[in-house]
């Protein structure tokens, strides 16, 4: 089908109750138009079952004498546009509603994970509210307006409390469990199946989407050479740490383990300022402080400025020290 270029007509639209300040837009309808199909495609567009399952019709309506109202019976003439009417009903009008209803729940849903909660209780919880509680505040708030305009008394209410909103809300609890076993029946157990499973299955969560996302990241990062960095670069081998048998711990240089000290200390040969027996724990602990900075300093493994109490194990050189390390680590 050949298609010719349209020029819209030029001209201007005043909206008004625009934003919460009520302000008033104009609009050009010409670029309007052009900014809104400006990256369309034609042939796509014919292509849509909005307009091809009725085309005949909308040409009819396109190329009629008098202007067309869908919603204006009154300027149908003789002819019935109410397939058109149920297209916008069916496929344009929801779009509005489910769009705001999509950013309630998002927001509703960050909400409800206040307390740290798990994104399957997150989104009950959110689904709970959208279709209990907004649709019970609305229709309850509705309710208790009409008995007090019956009572005479004033309609002011933003919210029902107290009472009133326990008896109404069960009340709403028994009307909507009455539609849920309502539509069960009309929907059929296959479909009511298939929608616990969408719901409660792992399958569509986002947390599966960055799951899958991740693996296929990390499987592609394996096949890649890895790069190895200047920091994770040792000339002086690998430094084991006190966990994997490479040391002692500075903290289990205690009274109890005396025989092992006193076997290191002379293995290492270093030199007393009095005997042995006259040295206090803490004098035992400092002196393997500092025998082992000074082996740190020979391996070019102490940093610049490194003091004793940067010293947090030793690595044993005697074989009572090395049998103690290996027994606190079994």
């Amino acid at each position: 089908m050949p298609i010719a270029s349209y020029v819209f007509e030029s001209k201007n639209i005043t909206l008004q109750h625009q934003g919460s300040d009520d302000r008033v837009i104009t609009i050009n309808t010409r670029e309007c138009m052009k900014y809104l199909t400006e990256l369309a495609d034609p042939k796509d567009m014919l292509k849509d079952a909005l307009l091809s399952v009725q085309w005949d019709l909308w040409m009819q309506m396109a190329f009629a004498e008098e202007v067309v109202d869908l919603f204006d019976r009154s300027t149908w003439a003789t002819h019935d546009y109410e397939p058109l009417l149920d297209l916008v009903h069916a496929k344009i009008a929801p779009h509005a509603l489910h769009q705001q209803r999509c950013e309630n729940h998002v927001q509703m849903a960050a909400l409800t994970a206040s307390n740290n909660v798990g994104e399957g209780r997150r989104s009950d919880r959110a689904a709970a509210l959208s279709y209990l509680m907004r649709d019970f505040n609305m229709k309850s708030v509705t309710e208790v307006k009409s008995i007090r305009n019956a009572h005479g008394k004033s309609d002011k209410i933003n919210r029902v409390e107290g009472r009133q909103r326990i008896q109404l809300f069960a009340d709403y609890c028994d009307s909507f469990n009455s539609r849920v076993e309502h539509t069960r029946a009309t929907a059929g157990e296959e479909k009511c199946r298939c929608l616990l499973d969408f719901i409660a299955g792992d399958t569509n969560k986002i947390s599966r989407v960055d799951l899958e996302a991740r693996k296929a990241k990390y499987a592609e990062g394996i096949e890649k050479p890895r790069k190895i960095t200047k920091a994770e670069q040792n000339s002086c081998g690998p430094d084991i740490t006190a966990e994997m048998d490479g040391g002692l711990k500075i903290k289990y240089i205690l009274q109890k383990y005396d025989k092992e000290i006193r076997a290191e200390i002379e293995c290492r040969g270093i030199r007393l300022s009095k005997p042995y027996t006259q040295l206090s724990m803490m004098e035992k602990k400092n002196l393997l402080k500092v025998d082992e900075m000074k082996n740190l300093a020979v391996q070019l493994k102490a940093r610049e400025g490194i003091q004793p109490s940067d010293v947090k194990q030793i690595a044993p050189q005697s074989a009572e020290m090395l049998a103690l390390v290996v027994a606190l680590n079994s």
